[in-house]
C-alpha cells in the first residue's frame, strides 16, 4: 500500500515538474452522486498543480448546488459554480449540472457536466464515479515575449472542450479519501497550450 502511494506521488509530482509552462490543465471536479434533501458533501484535494476546494448542497430533493474553487500553478483561482438535478437511475444516481466558471479574468467557460455512478460499494465502503463535462471556452491570453523582451502580446479566441472524468473514494460512512482523474479533449485545432490530464488525492466528508 506505502508503495503505491509513493508512486501516485512521485508521479504527480512529476506533472508538476512537466506541466509548469503549460497554459491550461484541467480542474478535478467533484463528482458528489447527490441521493436526497439535506446531501452535503465537501472534497477537499491536492492535485498535479495546485489545490481545490469543493461544496455540494441540495436544499430540495433532486436539486443540488455546487461550488469549487482551485489554486493552480501561478494562476490565483479557478472558480466554478453551477446548479444540477439528480435522480436515482438503475442500480446508481445520475446527476446533470449547468454553470459557469473563470480563472484569473483570461479564461472563462459555461459548462454542463453529466454524472453517473453508486454509493455504498463493498458494505457502504467504495463510491464509484464517471462523468463528462462539456464547455464552451472562452480563452485571453497576454504577457510580455520571450523572443522580444519589452514587447507584450495578447491572443482571444473561442472553443469547445470535452473533459471525461473518473472518481473512486474509499472509507467509512461519512468520510472516504478520495482519487479524480480528469482528461481534456479539444474540439478545434484553436486552443491553449495545455497539458491534457489532472489527478487529485483528497478527503471527502458526507454530512
Amino acid at each position: 500500500m506505502k508503495n503505491k502511494v509513493m508512486i501516485i506521488l512521485c508521479a504527480m509530482i512529476a506533472v508538476v515538474c512537466l506541466s509548469s509552462c503549460y497554459h491550461y490543465w484541467p480542474v478535478n471536479c467533484d463528482i458528489p452522486l447527490m441521493e436526497e434533501k439535506g446531501d452535503c458533501r465537501i472534497d477537499a484535494a491536492v492535485t498535479g498543480v495546485g489545490v481545490n476546494v469543493a461544496a455540494t448542497y441540495s436544499p430540495v430533493n433532486h436539486l443540488a448546488l455546487q461550488a469549487d474553487v482551485s489554486t493552480l500553478l501561478y494562476i490565483p483561482y479557478h472558480f466554478r459554480q453551477g446548479v444540477g438535478c439528480y435522480t436515482h437511475l438503475g442500480s446508481g444516481v445520475g446527476e446533470v449540472y449547468v454553470g459557469y466558471s473563470m480563472e484569473m479574468a483570461r479564461l472563462s467557460t459555461e459548462y454542463l457536466q453529466l454524472n453517473y455512478g453508486w454509493n455504498g460499494l463493498w458494505n457502504g465502503k467504495m463510491d464509484i464515479g464517471l462523468g463528462v463535462r462539456g464547455s464552451l471556452f472562452d480563452w485571453y491570453c497576454h504577457g510580455e515575449s520571450d523572443a522580444d523582451p519589452g514587447t507584450y502580446y495578447g491572443e482571444r479566441f473561442s472553443t469547445q472542450l470535452i473533459e471525461p472524468q473518473a472518481m473512486i473514494r474509499l472509507g467509512g460512512e461519512h468520510l472516504k479519501f478520495s482519487m479524480n482523474v480528469v482528461y481534456s479533449l479539444w474540439l478545434s485545432d484553436e486552443n491553449p497550450y495545455d497539458w491534457p490530464f489532472n489527478v487529485s488525492l483528497g478527503v471527502n466528508y458526507r454530512f
